[in-house]
């Protein structure tokens, strides 16, 4: 298999010096032309170059691991949206004509609020300087990629959020579309920890769901299964627990529950930079909306009726790694909260509001690789990211003429 991706070791004086490597479909150029340090280590893939942490080592496997993982996407593009024609949404009204997201296709709804810091920031890194505040546009949804589904079933929630007028410039945000580059994007779920440990298993994990299930759950208990007959009962234990606090979490509007972005994120320039994960909780502590019986879509109904009336709030806490065999390699464990516990950083509130018109929802990019430097996602689960999300954005511009 042609290998895509390649990571350098650099002793070459400039990256136009060093080979790269074959450019497949999918091309993204680097967005920062600087000159790397002599003992840098670049992480390229598709043809887009990003500096690597000291904690990051990028196992071999993860090479086919991603190569596999972008044909899955397109098969899931096809199988999903390749013969369907238009067809309506059954939540919205929405006319679909094209693509839709890979990840988190089904909308409950966008909403505009704000961001603030905390005056009493404990430490500044990237957009979060004490006091500062920016304007977000929030999109709450269901992480099933199977686009035809509804709120009834066992699900993760999402929380991606879009932070504007970003000061800096960003990794990636150029090449997703004018004004992306001044923005800063965070996509959170309702649960953590996350159901896979690494690149290969994660592409084990969607193989299973796009082509072999019709629900999360049924790909989970078919995954758990293989990894017990392949000799991985640990792993299988933890995926096991992952599965049951998504279960766990009874959501009857997007508004109660909390988010975690359960992978792990720079919190500051340099390859020693410390090790950040995020979590959204609402303001007021957790709680639960009336749900008619006959409603499939009572999420985004309950979305819409809490934010005409009343609006909404967030704290946006973060949690440092604090143990050194904390393994961001790792995402199939959670951090201790009680060696390091979140510490809130931020306030977003949202006044009350209609939802967004869902085309303008539909069109907005979130992307986790859409950020400044100081905030870059680490650890293979956000590597394998990079080509996903820039694949999955490319088809939807694709078919949607958007």
């Amino acid at each position: 298999m042609m290998k895509q991706i390649k990571i350098f070791a650099l002793s070459c004086l400039t990256l136009a010096s060093c080979t790269s490597p074959p450019k497949p479909e999918v091309t993204v150029l680097a967005s920062d032309a600087r000159q790397p340090a002599a003992t840098e280590r670049i992480y390229e893939v598709f043809g887009f170059k990003v500096p690597l942490h000291n904690l990051e080592n990028p196992p071999k496997e993860e090479f086919e691991a991603i190569d596999e993982l972008n044909s899955i996407m397109l098969g899931l593009f096809k199988k999903e949206y390749g013969d369907r024609g238009e067809t309506i949404d059954g939540a919205t009204g929405m006319r679909i004509r094209g693509t839709r997201r890979g990840v988190h296709p089904r909308s409950h709804g966008c909403v505009a609020g704000t961001l603030k810091v905390s005056s009493s920031l404990a430490a500044e890194a990237g957009l979060f300087k004490r006091g500062a505040t920016y304007p977000v546009t929030a999109r709450f949804s269901n992480g099933s990629p199977k686009v035809q589904g509804n709120d009834t079933s066992i699900d993760t929630r999402g929380f991606a959020m879009k932070v504007k007028n970003v000061p800096g410039k960003t990794l990636l945000g150029e090449h997703l579309g004018l004004g992306e580059e001044a923005s800063q994007d965070f996509t959170l779920n309702s649960s953590e920890p996350f159901f896979s440990d690494n690149a290969d298993r994660y592409r084990q994990f969607m193989k299973i769901l796009t082509f072999e299930s019709a629900t999360l759950e049924e790909a989970g208990g078919k995954f758990i299964k293989k990894l017990i007959l392949d000799g991985h009962p640990i792993i299988a234990a933890r995926v096991t627990n992952a599965f049951l606090k998504i279960r766990a979490v009874k959501a009857t509007t997007p508004l109660g529950i909390n988010y975690f972005s359960i992978t792990p994120f720079q919190f500051g320039s340099g390859a020693d930079a410390p090790i950040v994960r995020y979590k959204i909780e609402p303001c007021r502590g957790l709680f639960n909306d009336p749900v008619t019986k006959d409603d499939p879509y009572f999420l985004r109904t309950n979305l819409k009726r809490r934010m005409a009336k009343e609006g909404a709030c967030f704290r946006f806490k973060m949690q440092t790694r604090a143990v050194d065999k904390w393994n961001i390699e790792d995402v199939s464990v959670a951090w201790s909260q009680k060696k390091s516990p979140y510490v809130e950083i931020a306030q977003i509130h949202f006044p009350p509001q209609e939802l967004q018109p869902e085309e303008n929802c539909e069109r907005t990019i979130i992307n986790p690789w859409n950020t400044l430097a100081d905030h870059k996602p680490v650890g293979g689960v956000n590597r394998i990211r990079l080509p996903t999300y820039v694949l999955s954005v490319q088809k939807r511009r694709e078919t949607n003429e958007y």
